[in-house]
């Protein structure tokens, strides 16, 4: 179970509690279920608790409530946290046992909602808690969008060559008549992008009414002040949030705080020519052991055929791969808090920062990176995101990392040797059995400096283009990815982009991960040096050992210097 539909259970749990004690008289005095409530409410959106503060939640007397505490103490349901440079305060966290008890008590709620729904037949982890499951499965055309004037001026949008926002091109014309007004789409490649944004965030006033930001540059984005963040208007929830995938979600949210709204998630998946692991009775790939081994029987150097496309290019795309592969090892790049079988994205300050790049995980990545260059095509040190596409697409290679919202790409190409005959998996799990997706993609946030006139227009159109409606009209024209549940559960949609159902199954069963690209704001830079430390690796002209003492040393540099540490 995710953390954000665990949150959802939870709600569920109090909304429904409530009513006995305003309708019916009883008294909610259950103090601990009072505290364990407040606790994993405030743990589940990264917020610190005191002692005061969880005494103040059970609702009796002072000196009782600290009595109860000392025996969830004693129970072993909570452990302290030092706060502060010296340690001589607390914050109060649950343990690992007493995430285990909520979350299997949380199971059993929703598989008794959903027997009741109709929606679990097969077991809770058949339906996702608080996915518009029970709306109609054909999502209409979208609504007219927000009701602006044509007096206000156009809708300027800036973002990436991306098949979602490659489609809002082709839409125009329909996104027009839709708004009500002109619609300005600033389209530009991936790094001018972000300099764009950077520029933009030190105008005085914007010149953009929303702009588009991959998930990796949340960091620096808010670090430089450019994202408004959007706490006040979703505080209550408004209708419709848990229907966002929780990976998706946390993708543009930072220490607790939401900057963007997601449109276009995309997850790293293990492409596999199915056609061809059939017939030789292979399996599919679940672990890298098994990746080599079917790279190794089924290549044909002689007939063009390789094992696996992957980006190997020096730089950026190297540092990706390396710490996407990582996070199958079941580690991080940065010494981030385990909690309860869960990585811990809420304290990204001091020792959490460091890198983790002299660890078996990190070791164990970088020997499976020279395993896959024994299976893959000549040239795989200048391979990058596009070349390594192009290669399972044409059959040169047996099976691909590919982002799921590029999937398209030869999906729809009828003369793609790929197509139809692709399976699809989260990436094969290495030292410790974890099977993640890593998570992607791209969301829509509102400049800092926006004309405050013009933020409420924002916030609408926002909503607008991420709504199930439009998520529909952008995958069935091109996109390959959606944002929420309710538009996975449509069979056109299905129809025209199976892989939004693959993708959709990964953020039900909880494996789409987003720690493997840590939201601080020196992420790109740490993913330059992991590509360019680690790429004499794979020239054989540097040890595994080596370049990964020398990326560890840099990233040390570059968060001493950022003063994290």
């Amino acid at each position: 179970m995710t953390r954000t539909e665990l949150r959802a259970v939870l709600a569920f749990v109090e909304r429904t509690r409530a009513p006995a004690v305003d309708c019916l008289g009883l008294r909610a005095d259950d103090p601990i279920w009072g505290m364990v409530l407040f606790l994993l409410r405030r743990h589940l959106a990264n917020q610190l608790v005191t002692v005061s503060g969880l005494a103040a939640a059970s609702g009796i007397p002072y000196a009782t409530a600290m009595r109860r505490i000392a025996e969830m103490f004693e129970a072993g349901l909570l452990l302290r946290r030092p706060r502060g440079r010296f340690g001589r305060s607390f914050a109060i966290e649950p343990t690992g046992e007493l995430l285990a008890r909520v979350e299997a008590y949380a199971l059993q709620v929703k598989s008794r909602v959903g027997e009741t729904l109709g929606l679990a037949e097969d077991g809770p982890a058949t339906y996702y808690f608080g996915g518009a499951y029970l709306a109609a499965r054909i999502i209409p055309p979208p609504q007219k969008g927000p009701d602006i004037g044509r007096d206000a001026g156009p809708l300027r949008l800036l973002v990436k060559r991306q098949p979602s926002f490659n489609a809002l091109v082709r839409l125009r014309g329909a996104l027009e008549q839709l708004a009500g007004c002109r619609v300005e789409l600033t389209v530009l490649e991936f790094e001018e992008l972000l300099q764009r944004i950077l520029e933009n965030a030190a105008r005085p006033v914007s010149a953009y009414d929303i702009f588009g930001f991959t998930f990796g540059w949340l960091g620096e984005i808010v670090a430089a002040g450019a994202a408004l963040p959007l706490d006040s208007r979703i505080t209550p929830p408004p209708p419709g949030l848990f229907d966002f995938y929780p990976g998706a979600w946390e993708g543009a949210q930072l220490a607790g705080r939401q900057y963007g709204l997601p449109i276009e998630p995309t997850a790293e998946l293990l492409c596999y020519r199915r056609d061809l692991l059939e017939t030789a009775g292979i399996a599919p790939p679940r672990t890298v052991e098994a990746v080599l081994d079917a790279g190794r029987r089924l290549q044909r150097p002689a007939e063009d055929r390789w094992g696996i496309a992957w980006c190997a290019a020096r730089g950026q795309a190297l540092g990706q791969t390396f710490v996407q592969v990582l996070a199958a090892f079941g580690q991080p790049p940065l010494r981030l808090r385990r909690l309860g079988g869960h990585i811990d994205l809420g304290d990204l300050s001091g020792e959490a920062l460091r890198p983790a790049l002299d660890s078996a995980g990190a070791r164990a990545a970088a020997d499976y990176l020279l395993a896959l260059r024994e299976i893959s095509p000549p040239g795989i040190a200048q391979m990058d995101w596009d070349q390594r596409l192009v290669a399972y697409a044409e059959g040169r290679t047996v099976m691909g990392y590919n982002w799921s919202s590029r999937i398209a790409e030869f999906e729809h190409d009828p003369t793609a040797p790929a197509r139809g005959r692709t399976g699809y998996l989260p990436h094969p799990s290495g030292l410790e059995g974890w099977s993640v997706a890593p998570v992607g993609g791209y969301a829509l946030a509102i400049p800092a400096n926006l004309e405050p006139q013009r933020v409420e227009v924002a916030w609408r159109t926002m909503q607008w283009l991420t709504s199930p409606g439009m998520a529909k009209l952008l995958a069935v024209n091109g996109a390959s990815a959606s944002p929420r549940f309710s538009v996975a559960a449509d069979p056109e949609v299905l129809a025209v982009s199976p892989v939004i159902g693959v993708v959709d199954g990964l953020a039900r069963a909880g494996q789409m991960q987003r720690w493997s690209h840590p939201p601080v704001a020196e992420f790109s830079r740490m993913i330059q040096v992991l590509g360019e430390e680690l790429h004499p690796m794979l020239l054989d002209e540097r040890s595994a050992a080596a370049c990964l003492r020398r990326a560890q040393d840099r990233i040390d540099s570059l968060m001493r210097e950022a003063g994290h540490y």
